[in-house]
């Protein structure tokens, strides 16, 4: 099993790795965005766009701060190691939160993306806000709860002495770091006083219910108009003659539910679970850096439905990698073939080709 440096160690390279997967994988979706979208997408690209923008930015910030999960009796902390990096206490914390944000913005977007698609799919006027400039307020609203992720953790749950000396030991004997070789965020909910009475401590609980109160929102605004987005869908289909709309029209439905998922799973489920084992005091760090690895994984995969579900993009990807096959695979086999090929030449049989002469007599003809 892997304990101290290993772990963290382990932690930090599955978390770059998919921070590089991450941005490939969505540079490559905003040029599929950009150069492949059919026609009858409409505004709907400009927010795939955003998306594909904000998990860039995600992944930039994971592979930065690289950060753990850790619980320890009503504690959860996301800390980010110190050691061999440049960055001050400070800005490693900034990015913390930076990376708090992330989290809280993630389901705020795939509501608005919901929304979008039921206003399209039974065509209400508010669909038009998506072109014009309105459409930076609907870009707000995710930001806006980004934002109030970032502000508790940076201020609701920031580090203590109290909660420094409480977790300090637990730290280094599961990752091997001391005192000054890393920053944390995180609430410590309640503790204890000297007669077993519980106490909460207001600030860090307040901050957590806020989060989680933005989450709620989250998902209420995700079911309430995937659902009325899955009836829009279903009676245009029965009413409209364009077989071309209705199939794209169910693509992306069907592409933002499974994207809608990928979080679900690999962001909130882990979060909910931790947080779980947090305030019932099990402290298992096998848990919690299974949810670090998930939680990392997140945005590498959530572009994948978007590229093999919608067939324009599927089509390009197709396309793409016939040409590298062609490119690269099948000119390697004709190189092979022509290297390896046999011969006849006065009765025997040579593996190579024959060589042109070396001098080629000049013959003059008188006419």
């Amino acid at each position: 099993m892997f304990s101290g440096l290993k772990w963290g160690r382990l932690l930090i390279h599955i978390q770059q790795v998919s921070a590089a997967f991450s941005i490939l994988t969505n540079i490559f979706l905003i040029h599929l965005i950009l150069n492949k979208s059919p026609t009858q997408i409409g505004a709907y690209k400009f927010l795939m766009l955003y998306f594909s923008f904000f998990e860039i930015f995600y992944g930039i910030v994971v592979a930065l701060t690289s950060p753990f999960h850790h619980t320890q009796y009503a504690t959860y902390l996301a800390i980010i190691s110190a050691k061999d990096r440049d960055l001050s206490h400070f800005t490693l914390n900034i990015f913390n939160a930076m990376y708090w944000g992330c989290y809280g913005m993630s389901l705020a977007m795939f509501g608005v993306h919901f929304i979008y698609r039921y206003l399209a799919a039974c065509g209400s006027q508010l669909a038009n806000s998506f072109n014009t400039w309105k459409i930076v307020i609907w870009f707000l609203l995710p930001l806006s709860f980004g934002a109030i992720w970032s502000f508790d953790g940076y201020f609701f749950c920031r580090p203590t002495e109290e909660v420094t000396n409480f977790i300090k030991d637990s730290v280094y004997v599961t990752f091997g770091l001391k005192e000054s070789e890393f920053v944390y965020l995180g609430p410590r909910i309640f503790q204890k006083n000297e007669n077993g009475i519980i106490q909460f401590n207001v600030g860090p609980s307040a901050g957590l219910g806020l989060n989680v109160m933005t989450v709620n929102i989250s998902f209420l605004a995700i079911f309430f108009f995937g659902i009325k987005c899955y009836f829009c869908i279903q009676n245009m289909v029965k009413q409209s003659a364009s077989s071309k709309s209705n199939a794209l029209q169910r693509q992306l439905f069907y592409a933002l539910v499974i994207q809608t998922l990928i979080p679900v799973i690999f962001m909130q489920l882990p979060f909910t679970i931790v947080l779980i084992l947090c305030i019932f005091d099990i402290n298992d760090d096998v848990i919690s850096g299974l949810a670090v690895m998930s939680i990392a994984v997140y945005p590498a995969i959530d572009p994948l439905p978007n590229i093999f579900i919608i067939k324009d993009y599927r089509r390009a990807l197709l396309n793409y990698l016939r040409w590298i096959k062609n490119r690269f695979l099948c000119r390697k086999h004709v190189v092979s073939d022509v290297r390896n090929a046999s011969y006849y030449t006065d009765g025997h049989t040579t593996k190579n080709a024959p060589s042109a002469p070396s001098h080629v007599p000049i013959v003059h003809m008188n006419t």
